[in-house]
């Protein structure tokens, strides 16, 4: 028997109450609920093992400059390595067509593609990208050609967090922002101040749906 009796509907101050016959489980509201919460729970530890290994390699002397998803792997326990590999002395640009241009620039900080020097804020504004792909399932900054992609690297500003709310909670939408800064002294200055405030987060539950009075 895959039904539930439902014995009366009361109105309330505060909405509608439904009265159903007992039954022990849990709603799949719930179960979605903890579903969203475990996985950006799974994506925030993954993002501090990211920001820590970029904190070695900064430690290390080592500056990505072209950091993107292809320099992070996840092993088979599940553990992340970054590549050591210092992209900051090679022009990526003359080994790669049209296509995977648009691809590295989309994962490159302003001072990268003004070709300014590069510092470890440069990779913290490229991991803040990676961490929003990884949040929100696209890129922050977008463009059909090169020219389009540096304004909007340049200028813009990531999307204002009531597009973004459904899927990420405004602590975490904080880090982010603080990260993908245009200017880099508005930046977390180190990966170590990166690394306290994703290990302090906790995601925030979603609201309850609103009650509705006839």
């Amino acid at each position: 028997d895959r039904i539930i009796s439902m014995k009366d509907v009361i109105q309330t101050d505060e909405g509608i109450l439904f009265v159903s016959e007992f039954f022990e489980g849990v709603q799949l509201q719930k179960e979605i609920e903890k579903a969203d919460k475990d996985r950006m729970q799974k994506l925030v530890r993954e993002a501090i093992q990211i920001v820590e290994g970029l904190s070695e390699l900064h430690r290390n002397s080592i500056f990505q400059g072209f950091l993107v998803p292809e320099s992070i792997v996840k092993d088979v326990e599940g553990e992340i390595r970054i590549s050591t590999l210092n992209m900051t002395n090679i022009n990526i640009f003359d080994f790669i067509d049209a296509d995977q241009t648009l691809h590295y620039m989309a994962h490159s900080s302003p001072e990268l593609i003004d070709n300014k020097e590069v510092t470890p804020r440069s990779d913290i504004f490229a991991l803040g990208i990676i961490l929003y792909e990884m949040l929100t399932d696209e890129l922050p900054f977008k463009g059909a050609t090169t020219g389009e992609l540096r304004q909007e690297i340049r200028y813009s500003k990531i999307q204002d967090f009531n597009n973004l709310k459904k899927t990420i909670d405004e602590k975490l939408y904080g880090i982010l922002k603080k990260c993908l800064e245009s200017d880099p002294v508005n930046r977390y200055q180190t990966c170590d101040d990166l690394i306290a405030d994703l290990q302090q987060y906790s995601p925030e539950p979603p609201p309850p749906p609103p009650l509705h009075n006839k």
